[in-house]
């Protein structure tokens, strides 16, 4: 049966190595709302708003249904604000959409992996705000948080597939 993979998370936390990692092991699409979002946006991101950004979410959903109405098992998206990713479920609800959220419990490392980085997002603030917003709020029915701190990327991509093979629950 087909199933959307949502990887969610702050910026620094792996969403894009996990993304990598399952299109590789799962042979499935992978689409990265950033860089859907560059359709619309100046390099410096100076024209960002809430109308571009939601026309860039409907440019996604479509794109989704549009592979999986082409016979892809799974499509992965990433790069989404944390609410959207709270979202997608419930605007494909006729197909299982499978979340996977990756924490840091370790906000040093968090800053340190944001810090290092020549491109991208590259507010470590910001980043550290947004990785405690979902570390206060309770996990959603159907989400799979992974806490990265400390493990490597295969230890990551194990555990989500361990997430990924269990069957969806209904979303609240």
């Amino acid at each position: 049966m087909p199933c959307v993979i949502v990887i969610g998370g702050a910026p620094g936390c792996g969403k894009s190595t996990l993304a990598a990692a399952l299109r590789a092991h799962l042979r499935c699409p992978h689409i990265d709302f950033g860089k859907l979002r560059e359709f619309h946006l100046q390099r410096d991101w100076s024209d960002a708003s809430e109308r571009e950004e939601s026309m860039a979410f409907e440019n996604l959903l479509g794109i989704t249904r549009n592979y999986l109405r082409h016979g892809y098992e799974h499509v992965i998206i990433d790069d989404l604000r944390y609410p959207r990713v709270l979202e997608v479920p419930h605007v494909l609800s006729d197909v299982p959409v499978r979340i996977v959220t990756l924490i840091l419990s370790d906000e040093a490392e968090l800053r340190r992996r944001i810090d290092k980085r020549t491109e991208g997002f590259r507010d470590a603030d910001l980043a550290a705000r947004w990785n405690g917003q979902i570390l206060a709020s309770p996990p959603k029915p159907g989400e799979a948080r992974i806490d990265v701190a400390g493990k490597s990327p295969e230890d990551v991509l194990r555990e989500a597939m361990d997430h990924l093979v269990q069957p969806p629950r209904p979303s609240a």
